[in-house]
């Protein structure tokens, strides 16, 4: 089911529409939270839910941001330790090359393979189409950007694709219609104007995710903590 419609009655209870596979259902709930990715939450009608005009401007205003990560695995590890670049290395890299960033995923791991990670944010992560969200090598659109990338991770860790076994997976929350992209962003301008608010309880509607987070925005932790203080919030209404 997907939640469409929020809309709150003169008795402070809150109806929920939701599209269930084509039909409509509703819910009368006298506490709701919304505990939702932020594109799948400005996606509801709130027009009827009573929100307050700081809280409809933020959600117009706050921005999802897309970031990619292909994890590639390898028979050996030769970006790790000394070689043509300065210092010694352990596989970190941030580039103006369509790689954007590096990191080893197996740097504390014992034995010779390992697994190198391809980072990548904003429009060029946005562009990304694989077949489903979580793609792996069986998908040719992802055997070829792994290609590409290692190419390009070639021009500063060397060896790099020749060692890689052909192995890889792609991670695009971009394309889950559940989430719609990978963590919300600040937009020019946001700051000033709406942080710190994003989990002020409308009414006994309560909103929680990530989003809300003001030390863990973009973390686990945010939304697992503001999941956890939205909670509080209708323990202690109904206490």
């Amino acid at each position: 089911r997907e939640l469409v419609a929020v809309r709150v009655a003169a008795d402070g209870t809150q109806t929920l529409t939701f599209d269930d596979a084509g039909a409509t259902r509703t819910v009368v709930a006298d506490h709701t939270i919304l505990c939702l990715p932020l594109p799948i939450l400005q996606r509801i009608d709130i027009t009827g839910a009573g929100f307050d005009p700081l809280m409809r401007n933020l959600l117009r205003d706050a921005r999802m941001g897309y970031c990619t990560k292909l994890n590639m695995q390898f028979t050996s590890r030769p970006w790790r330790g000394t070689g043509p670049w300065p210092g010694v290395s352990s596989g970190d890299c941030f580039t103006d090359l369509d790689v954007q960033q590096t990191w080893d995923t197996t740097k504390v791991q014992p034995g010779t393979g390992g697994i190198l990670l391809q980072y990548g944010g904003g429009t060029p992560a946005g562009s990304l189409t694989p077949g489903s969200p979580f793609a792996t090598d069986s998908d040719p659109y992802v055997r070829a950007l792994a290609g590409r990338m290692l190419t390009g991770i070639d021009r500063f860790f060397p060896g790099t694709k020749a060692a890689w076994t052909g192995r890889a997976q792609l991670s695009a929350w971009h394309r889950n219609p559940y989430a719609l992209g990978a963590y919300s962003y600040w937009p020019t301008g946001y700051l000033h104007k709406y942080a710190k608010y994003e989990g002020t309880a409308q009414g006994r509607i309560h909103i929680g995710g990530e989003h809300c987070s003001y030390d863990f925005q973009g973390f686990m932790e945010g939304g697992a903590t503001e999941g956890e203080r939205a909670a509080k919030e209708v323990i202690t209404a109904l206490s």
